[in-house]
């Protein structure tokens, strides 16, 4: 499979996504072993780990070790949300999809704790805040 980046970090992270997001429809579930898929996850992390490098000071090592950590937390999500499209979801099974959610959440910071200097992992979160609103 060939990804076509284009300039823009944000329009190239939403190509990717929607990528993804068509390998999985393609592929009737998220299949963890799938090459293509494990790819394109772990491309459109190291494509956020490169925007985010300005502000964080995040090094080319860090990127080449997180984003295996950053695109597994992709990956959860993305599985957990196909798992549960299109449900009506009963309370306990909620309850259940907000502890997968809060698990790969746990793992992720764990990850970027490793491997994040204090100050780079406060510009990281500070990044974050900014991009979503």
């Amino acid at each position: 499979m060939k990804i076509i980046l284009v300039n823009n970090p944000r329009t190239g992270v939403r190509l990717m996504l929607l990528t993804a997001l068509l390998l999985m429809a393609g592929f009737g579930s998220v299949n963890a072993q799938d090459s293509d898929f494990a790819e394109v996850v772990s491309d459109l992390a190291a494509i956020q780990l490169m925007e985010a490098q300005p502000k964080t000071t995040i090094t080319d090592d860090q990127v080449t070790e997180l984003a295996p950590v950053l695109g597994n937390a992709f990956y959860g999500i993305m599985q957990v949300a196909w798992e549960n499209a299109g449900k009506k979801l009963r309370p306990g099974q909620k309850i259940g999809v907000a502890r997968k959610l809060k698990s790969i959440q746990g793992n992720l910071q764990k990850g970027l704790e490793q491997v994040l200097t204090p100050e780079q992992l406060q510009a990281w979160e500070a990044h974050k805040a900014e991009k979503s609103g």
